[in-house]
């Protein structure tokens, strides 16, 4: 099935083409970066506006997480909420606690099966793929 094989295959890119992945993904989404990827501040890797609805994102992606931190990341966020209405945590390695966790609040956890499913559905197979041939 091209979803698991795509899973493998996404946990093999840099931790740098997997932001750009994520960013490419969002963007097929309709979400618009405000800021250069990464380089906003240390909490938070993009910076996102869906201009339809004007809601905006703070994105927090993570080649390997567990649940201390990404806990450690939903405080952070909890000081921006006046300013994002959501936040999402992407790690496409989690440690075993964060992928037994079960969601609370606007938080929005995402893992390699659904980044690989997005990743389809965006058209970015091909992308990754050359990324790490």
């Amino acid at each position: 099935h091209l979803n698991i094989k795509l899973q493998i295959v996404i946990k093999r890119l840099t931790w740098q083409d997997f932001e750009v992945l994520i960013d490419l993904i969002f963007r097929q989404g309709g979400w618009q970066r405000l800021s250069e990827r990464g380089k906003t501040q240390k909490t938070l890797d993009l910076d996102l506006l869906a201009p339809v609805t004007n809601e905006r994102a703070m994105v927090q992606i993570k080649s390997k997480s567990n649940l201390k931190e990404y806990k450690d990341y939903l405080i952070e966020f909890s000081k921006h909420e006046w300013h994002y209405q959501k936040f999402f945590y992407i790690v496409h390695t989690p440690a075993t606690d964060l992928l037994n966790y079960k969601e609370e609040g606007t938080a929005n956890l995402c893992f390699v099966e659904k980044i690989s499913e997005l990743s389809i559905a965006a058209g970015l197979v091909d992308w990754i793929l050359k990324k790490v041939s």
